[in-house]
């Protein structure tokens, strides 16, 4: 009777995180001020959207401390887990003392914490039932990816963008990129991890969220697609493969990758050189004005090495920097160091190896779990090369890296603890 109580409960704690997922993708994939703006410009009402984000990610947070009020002890542990995270939390707070903009700081420490909340909530439900929660995030997504694809055929003019590439209803191509990725990532996960025939819908999402990734011809979400793919593809089949067989399969899988780019050289030696290679992609040697950023940051860097000029939305370097157009600088890496220095970089990087040796440990207990999680956090980590995702709030990329980081804390915890029952 008490474990029946217990189920119940659970599946309406469940309900709460679809939505939280609907409230968060709400809050990133939707734009009002794109789709108010009688121009592809950035001059629409900021003032609307700004609202419209804090009503739609202040639910999302206000939900996930619901959700993790009901389960306190798991709170508790993903605190104590994530000592690493929760330094650099503490550390973005502290720039309030050297920001030019600590009203900013404050701002977006609201959104930080509240991305936490809602990164140990996901991470808790998914590892109560991994599929059960790609599954209801897949469906937030692919709701939001077949919009954006409707009204970008239907409302051209204000959803697709100076040079055609689509929107939807996100208001930046690299955006709608960005959302599709994470479709792709959930709809190939669960073509792998079901064995019904809902394989079918999983891929027919994937489909779609491949036409609506394709439409936005976001090149670094392109990138980030290929490499889940065929990560995903490869690792998800080589699951069962144990020993000199599992060293045999990945040694054939890099023989005839190997060869096909060996014939592709000598059959089209043109295409392999450097202004080719970005030419395929739109991009030229600047990487379209990236490496004009980066010596921006390079200089931003340099006056503040440290701590940094503050976790303020680069507020105080834009104040200083009149050349800095962009409220990036498209490497996530350099971004990261400008707004909280060398210290904020060592932080982060201590939290890349805690997550490391995390997923050292869960390969050999779960794979499911490790082949999942850790695909998208490589092609994340890959992504800030050229964008800036890391450690900026609320970004839909820095949330899904620390759902997967909690997912994975909570999924060890409880095979340890059925490990422990069973002895």
């Amino acid at each position: 009777m008490e474990s029946n109580l217990i189920t119940k409960r659970q599946r309406r704690n469940e309900w709460l995180v679809f939505f939280i997922l609907c409230f968060l993708i709400m809050g990133v994939s939707v734009q009002p001020d794109a789709l108010l703006s009688p121009s592809n410009s950035i001059s629409g009402d900021k003032n609307a959207f700004s609202l419209y984000r804090i009503v739609t990610f202040g639910v999302a947070y206000t939900l996930a401390l619901i959700y993790l009020s009901k389960d306190l002890k798991s709170f508790r542990f993903a605190i104590a887990k994530s000592s690493v995270l929760t330094l650099l939390l503490v550390y973005i707070l502290f720039s309030i003392l050297w920001s030019l903009f600590p009203t900013k700081v404050i701002i977006n420490y609201f959104h930080y914490i509240g991305i936490y909340l809602v990164a140990i909530s996901l991470g808790l439900s998914s590892s109560h039932d991994l599929v059960k929660f790609l599954t209801k995030l897949n469906l937030v997504l692919l709701i939001s990816i077949v919009l954006s694809i409707i009204v970008s055929f239907i409302f051209p003019q204000i959803t697709r963008d100076i040079d055609g590439r689509w929107m939807g209803m996100t208001g930046h191509a690299n955006t709608l990129g960005m959302v599709t990725v994470i479709g792709v990532w959930s709809s190939l996960s669960l073509f792998f991890l079901t064995k019904t025939k809902l394989k079918y819908f999983y891929f027919a999402s994937l489909v779609l969220a491949l036409i609506g990734l394709i439409g936005s011809r976001s090149v670094s979400s392109w990138v980030i697609g290929i490499i889940i793919l065929t990560g995903l593809i490869i690792m998800m089949n080589a699951r069962n493969i144990n020993g000199i067989k599992s060293i045999i399969y990945y040694f054939v899988v890099f023989w005839f990758a190997t060869v096909f780019t060996t014939i592709l050289y000598l059959l089209f030696p043109e295409y392999f050189s450097l202004d080719a290679m970005l030419g395929l992609v739109g991009k030229n040697r600047t990487l379209t004005g990236r490496s004009e950023l980066w010596l921006l940051a390079d200089k931003a860097i340099s006056m503040k090495p440290y701590f940094g000029w503050g976790f303020d939305s680069l507020a105080s370097v834009l104040s200083n920097e009149t050349k800095m157009l962009y409220g990036q600088f498209h490497n996530g890496y350099l971004n990261l160091m400008v707004e909280g220095g060398r210290i904020g970089l060592v932080l982060f990087f201590l939290f890349v190896v805690h997550y490391i040796l995390l997923f050292i440990t869960i390969s050999t207990k779960n794979q499911n779990v490790f082949i999942v999680w850790f695909i998208i956090f490589l092609s994340i980590l890959i992504h800030n090369i050229s964008e800036a995702s890391i450690v900026r709030t609320p970004h839909i990329y820095w949330t899904i890296l620390l759902a997967g980081y909690f997912s994975v804390i909570f999924t060890l915890t409880k095979h340890e603890t059925q490990c422990s029952s069973a002895a």
